[in-house]
């Protein structure tokens, strides 16, 4: 049998259960936000779940935003939050490559498998590596491998 309780506990905790009903709803209208973002950085993009997060935590909640920004400066900006170590933000960087890239594209998904290597070596073995090539936004990456595939055919 249940412990009785008084008039006034019963009341308390039944203003506990709203009061913990009204945050979830919240947390769950936030996350449902945050979830919508993150499937589309996710299919758009072919990423994992903790990038996307990360991409969130500096500000990048759908993938064209990455367009006008370049792996160094999401580098930078990855180094700047507390729980990422300098080495950590280094390591996104060859991905970052193919993000700003895609983020371009009409159709990430589509190509986000096409050209998965995007290390200075593979770039260089396309003719896509130029010195600088790390500083450059998404739109000027486009450009410039246009302008060297243009060349090629």
């Amino acid at each position: 049998m249940p412990p009785l309780r008084s008039r006034a506990s019963r009341s308390q905790t039944r203003k506990d259960i709203q009061y913990h009903e009204r945050l979830e709803d919240k947390s769950n209208l936030a996350a449902n936000g945050r979830s919508q973002c993150s499937s589309n950085l996710k299919t758009k993009l072919a990423i994992t779940p903790k990038t996307v997060l990360l991409l969130q935590r500096c500000g990048y909640n759908d993938y064209r935003d990455l367009r006008h920004s370049s792996p160094d400066q999401v580098v930078a900006q990855l180094k700047q939050l507390s729980d990422i170590t300098s080495s950590q933000a280094e390591t996104y960087r060859r991905g970052l490559r193919r993000m700003v890239w895609l983020a371009t594209k009409d159709k990430p998904e589509e190509l986000a498998m096409v050209y998965q290597n995007w290390s200075q070596k593979a770039l260089t073995g396309r003719g896509w590596w130029v010195e600088g090539y790390d500083d450059m936004t998404g739109d000027q990456a486009c450009q410039h491998i246009e302008r060297v595939e243009k060349v090629k055919a």
